[in-house]
């Protein structure tokens, strides 16, 4: 028997619990082990002066009492914030669903914002070939990306394509008039 199981069965060897061959070696280690011997002649001191406690007496009621205590204990309400912390929904701690709802709502605004439809404005390429205008962009330096000045570098990529456009069909406006043209002479 060592020191850790002599400590568990104190108790039983007061009681006279113990089978014989656990209070034999019970015996002998208190013999041989100084520490444990100490030990139980303490608790054996203990138990003799409570011997000599007065019996407390109590009211009638006091079990009545006691018990309308603890079902009042019992069916209290917790605090707010102690149900808030002890909340886990789908399992998860408060910390986790915070986290897990910020991702997705995160998450939902961004696609939201990414699947957008764009709507590109309808221009007539007629009205675009005769306002001057929208040509004078031309001479002006090349802007600079930055927050501010990205509205600006989406109309000029705009304007670029529109005016490639007006180009292509200028061409083929010119070449259905010469051919127009040649065959009238």
């Amino acid at each position: 028997m060592n020191c850790y199981n002599f400590e568990e069965n104190i108790s039983a060897f007061i009681e006279s619990n113990l089978s014989l061959k656990l209070r034999k070696e019970f015996i002998r280690h208190q013999t041989l082990c100084r520490d444990c011997g100490m030990k139980l002649n303490g608790v054996v001191e203990i138990m003799n002066s409570l011997k000599n406690v007065e019996a407390i007496s109590t009211s009638a009621d006091f079990i009545k009492n006691l018990h309308q205590k603890i079902d009042k204990y019992n069916s209290r309400k917790e605090p707010f914030f102690t149900r808030l912390l002890n909340f886990q929904p789908f399992g998860l701690t408060p910390v986790s669903a915070l986290g897990f709802l910020a991702a997705f709502t995160v998450l939902t605004i961004s696609s939201v914002l990414l699947f957008q439809n764009d709507n590109i404005p309808q221009l007539s390429v007629s009205e675009f070939s005769q306002n001057p205008t929208l040509h004078e962009f031309d001479s002006q330096p090349p802007l600079m990306v930055n927050s501010t000045l990205m509205p600006a570098l989406k109309d000029s990529l705009m304007k670029d394509s529109l005016r490639e456009a007006s180009d292509r069909y200028d061409d083929q406006i010119l070449m259905v008039n010469q051919k127009g043209k040649t065959g009238t002479k």
